[in-house]
């Protein structure tokens, strides 16, 4: 499906364009400047020497009860989308991952709920789209080439069951940003980034966070927290289709912490000669929002571009 060409897609969306002059033969309909009669194999034929079809652009999270063969171009990320009956399929277009045949980095599809691989080392990643945010449903488990990174107890099970800490520059490429979006990619995949502290609270407040809470530090909200975190492994709801997993941290003294009971993940963003982070624990139901040491190991989620 994602081959076909774009006039082809253009063809099967035009039943809502009035245009004139157009000529009618049967159940043949044509829109030209010619006044040429439509060709038989054709429900509609369209014919210009100077004009394009400009197809609907719309967003597709915006888009109630779709229809089976409904096309939109989404100005989000400016890909071309069809609605299969199930779920929204990828066609193309111009946008970084719009997983076409002849560009984008999003595999065969890159409409997000699909997974995602990443070419540097063949991994695949569950995706997730909560709000107007495209996540990866699972902490990355790329091993850059130098560096601080490493898998929980220095056992690379543990980073197969829940990815790679990364100390914040190597998270970051000691790049901070407090912009949304972050524009920072460090250890994510081209066509992702890291988030920053602003599209956490993004994420948070879609979850239904105050903006008053997301703003503060600590514990915050009342079950973003368990909305975020498995359903299997502790006592969340993944209701969001985050996943989050407590895979526990590398602290600033190198001790390997909490599994079993908290997560931990890096934003974007410096705070002093630190740098924010979110933390989840099996006790609480809400979020942290904290500072913490750039040499500590925490996990990474890439959100796409």
């Amino acid at each position: 499906m994602r081959n076909l060409n774009r006039l082809s897609i253009a063809l099967v969306a035009t039943f809502s364009l009035l245009l004139t002059p157009f000529n009618s033969s049967a159940q043949n309909v044509g829109i030209n400047e010619t006044g040429a009669t439509p060709d038989e194999s054709a429900l509609l034929d369209l014919s210009s020497d100077d004009n394009g079809f400009l197809i609907t652009r719309a967003d597709t999270a915006n888009i109630a009860s779709p229809a089976f063969g409904l096309m939109t171009l989404a100005p989000i990320d400016s890909c071309l989308y069809m609605f299969s009956g199930a779920s929204w399929m990828s066609l193309g277009g111009v946008g970084n991952n719009c997983g076409s045949a002849s560009g984008g980095t999003g595999g065969s599809s890159s409409i997000c709920g699909d997974p995602f691989t990443d070419t540097r080392d063949s991994e695949t990643y569950g995706t997730v789209g909560i709000g107007n945010q495209c996540w990866m449903s699972e902490n990355l488990n790329y091993t850059p080439s130098s560096g601080n990174s490493w898998c929980y107890n220095n056992a690379s099970a543990q980073c197969n069951t829940y990815g790679r800490l990364y100390d914040w520059n190597i998270a970051s490429s000691s790049t901070s940003s407090s912009t949304n979006p972050s524009g920072v990619q460090g250890v994510c995949p081209t066509g992702w980034h890291l988030p920053s502290d602003a599209e956490w609270k993004e994420l948070e407040m879609e979850l239904g966070m105050s903006q008053t809470d997301a703003d503060n530090t600590g514990w915050r909200g009342t079950n973003e927290g368990a909305q975020l975190k498995d359903d299997i492994t502790w006592d969340g709801t993944n209701s969001s289709g985050f996943t989050a997993l407590p895979g526990g941290a590398l602290d600033t003294s190198g001790n390997f912490v909490n599994e079993g009971s908290s997560g931990y993940w890096w934003s974007a963003t410096e705070s002093g000669a630190s740098a924010l982070r979110r933390a989840l624990s099996n006790v609480q139901g809400g979020v942290v929002r904290s500072a913490a040491g750039k040499d500590s190991g925490y996990f990474v989620r890439c959100v796409r571009d």
